[in-house]
């Protein structure tokens, strides 16, 4: 039994990391939206796609796999989210050369009319104040090129922002991506997404590494 010990120790271990993964940033960090799977068969494989990267939707996830399309391509998503939100999608491809393939989407998510509450000196609840309308917004443009027919090459540059009635987050990013195939397999995948920031912070997850930049204006 004293065998199955560490076994179970790295287990707990790992699911202890991928909560804290899970839940870091909940109501404390920005542009979170960016996290929901644009594609109900994204969905279904999670960041498995990253190395899939087959149609439009590799102008989002892996900008290398833009170079596998050879016809012109769309993607539109609406989704009802919770209560009055609403998150919509739309992403295209179109050849432009024997090698080279553009890629462009963009992302709008509107969380509907809510009421804006005051309070008094004490911190009580006093009344409303009207109503505001938060959304959050997103575009990127990126091609992929084909230089060989194993291995596919990709770059992106993406923009990304929300607004919370005055309050507002913008963020570039920056996407690099790499896809070769290894004979008899499927694609392997290596990509990497930069962000620019005042204060730089590295997260390490699921192969992908980000540097985040953001720049805040409240009014």
């Amino acid at each position: 039994m004293g065998k199955h010990i560490p076994s179970k120790i790295i287990i707990c271990i790992c699911l202890i990391y991928q909560a804290s993964y899970i839940f870091a940033g909940v109501g404390t960090e920005s542009l979170q939206f960016l996290k929901i799977k644009p594609s109900a068969r994204v969905a279904s494989i999670g960041d498995g796609y990253v190395g899939l990267a087959d149609d439009s939707n590799a102008s989002f996830y892996n900008p290398a796999g833009l170079a596998r399309l050879t016809t012109p391509e769309i993607s539109l998503m609406h989704l009802a989210y919770i209560g009055e939100t609403s998150y919509e999608y739309a992403a295209g491809v179109i050849p432009a050369g024997k090698n080279m393939t553009l890629g462009a989407y963009v992302i709008y998510l509107n969380y509907g009319s809510i009421t804006k509450t005051t309070e008094d000196n004490t911190g009580v609840y006093s009344g409303t104040a009207g109503a505001f309308n938060p959304n959050n917004i997103a575009g990127g443009l990126s091609l992929g090129y084909k230089l060989g027919e194993s291995l596919n090459v990709g770059a992106g540059l993406k923009y990304a922002s929300e607004d919370i009635d005055g309050s507002s987050v913008s963020g570039i990013m920056g996407d690099v991506g790499v896809l070769y195939r290894i004979e008899g397999s499927r694609y392997r995948s290596i990509t990497q997404q930069y962000r620019r920031q005042c204060r730089i912070r590295c997260i390490t997850y699921a192969g992908k590494v980000r540097i985040i930049h953001q720049t805040f204006n409240n009014e």
